[in-house]
């Protein structure tokens, strides 16, 4: 029995572990991503519910593509089709609230969140219209690698 068919069955026997919200706190490798994952198209696939109606925060980006990948293949699984998973929000939590600025206050939907690299563009291409030599130095010890 796979890892994923222990956590569907734990799901299907416990019913206090689909309902309500869940935060999961554990340590890299622990099974968050697989958890969560089936717990969420269990949630979809089994009890109806729309996906729109739950999000799910990462801590990066990129752990949020994984995510998104691999609740739509335990979807595919259960339910045997490609789902249709568009409005359910999986990124970060910085990405939630920024939407939400953008979708409720006007004078942000003209921005956009910069990751570091196009901050590091973006002040290098003007530090010398403003007159900021020394800002080099600044950049590239802010800029993690």
């Amino acid at each position: 029995m796979s890892e994923s068919d222990e956590i569907l069955r734990l799901l299907q026997s416990e019913p206090r572990l689909t309902s309500g919200n869940l935060q999961i706190i554990a340590c890299a490798g622990s099974g968050k991503t697989d958890f969560v994952s089936t717990r969420i198209a269990f949630l979809v696939s089994e009890h109806q519910v729309k996906p729109e109606n739950i999000v799910a925060f990462t801590f990066t980006e990129r752990a949020a593509e994984e995510l998104k990948f691999r609740i739509r293949s335990k979807i595919r699984q259960l339910v045997g089709h490609q789902p249709d998973i568009g409005d359910l929000y999986v990124g970060t939590i910085h990405s939630f609230c920024f939407e939400l600025l953008k979708e409720f206050v006007p004078g942000y939907r003209g921005f956009d969140v910069l990751d570091e690299g196009k901050r590091y563009s973006f002040i290098n291409s003007i530090r010398n219209e403003l007159g900021y030599h020394d800002l080099e130095e600044w950049l590239i010890s802010s800029v993690r690698i």
